[in-house]
């Protein structure tokens, strides 16, 4: 079987769509970073998935995918980014609801911190600041990737007062809240302060991603295998960053970039489907597209 070149996907053959959701809230507002799915249109999502594909948890997916024991030859796995509250009292729900396995890819640095995502106090500052070392003509997002936590918070302090204040499902997880995920959510690792693997130093990298399996395995008793790339492009997937997260004893790891997981295919670079916010006929056609499209 062809290996996939660079993060594409490998054509023909059965297949895994792995489904990238970041946040379900009451109602999309002001959503900078395309991160959210309203509420009802997630129901609407997962009830339309649940009629008309096999919905797997992801590691049982990746398993009968190289066995090649899949139920259909087009199978669904969900998972989440970043480790949301709202994760807990939106989303989790309707999984239980619906009966629907996902995985939960946690930055572990945010975990009981209390404090927003960097993202989010980005997107909501009255007054933007340019991040350290940038130039008039760099993007401050792309800047703000590479910074290490020291330098990103220092700067995030002179965005100032939010121009809108965050809500308890706006802000991370509590560690105590982790057992409440069980039965419908697997963990895996999203390093540990959301930064771009490979836009830092190589050390760096494999200090944020071991920090981030440590605290998974202290939380969870286990050391997670499952992985997913911070940002997860093309730049953010150096091969430092992999080597990185297969030194710390990850088997798989996913990335942004779309396309339907094939048999063959680097298990440190699979492709995700990122899903906006929409009724079910939008997943539906992100979807058909996917799976139908040869790369």
């Amino acid at each position: 079987m062809t290996k996939m070149s660079g993060v594409a996907s490998v054509p023909g053959g059965p297949g895994i769509a792995v489904l990238l959701y970041h946040r379900v809230v009451p109602a999309v507002r002001d959503d900078l970073f395309s991160l959210e799915v309203g509420e009802e249109n997630f129901r609407e999502q997962m009830r339309w998935l649940r009629s008309r594909y096999p919905v797997l948890p992801l590691d049982r997916a990746l398993e009968d995918l190289e066995s090649g024991t899949l139920p259909e030859r087009h199978v669904v796995a969900l998972s989440f980014d970043d480790g949301y509250r709202d994760n807990l009292t939106r989303a989790l729900p309707i999984l239980k609801e619906l009966d629907l396995p996902a995985t939960l890819f946690l930055s572990t640095g945010y975990l009981g911190s209390g404090r927003p995502f960097w993202w989010d106090r980005l997107d909501r500052s009255e007054t933007p600041a340019a991040p350290p070392g940038a130039r008039p003509e760099d993007d401050p997002y792309r800047r703000a990737k590479a910074l290490e936590l020291r330098d990103r918070e220092r700067w995030l302090e002179e965005l100032g007062r939010p121009a809108r204040p965050f809500s308890r499902d706006d802000l991370p997880l509590d560690s105590g809240e982790i057992p409440l995920l069980a039965g419908s959510f697997v963990l895996g690792g999203h390093g540990h302060d959301h930064v771009s693997l490979g836009l830092v130093p190589a050390e760096v990298a494999c200090a944020d991603v071991e920090a981030c399996a440590r605290t998974l395995e202290r939380e969870c008793g286990a050391r997670p295998l499952l992985f997913a790339y911070p940002f997860g492009g093309p730049e953010d997937l150096s091969p430092d960053a992999v080597d990185a997260v297969r030194r710390s004893g990850f088997t798989t790891a996913f990335t942004t970039v779309p396309g339907v997981v094939r048999r063959g295919a680097d298990p440190l670079r699979l492709p995700r489907i990122w899903v906006h916010d929409g009724p079910a006929g939008t997943l539906a056609t992100a979807l058909l597209r996917t799976f139908w499209t040869v790369r």
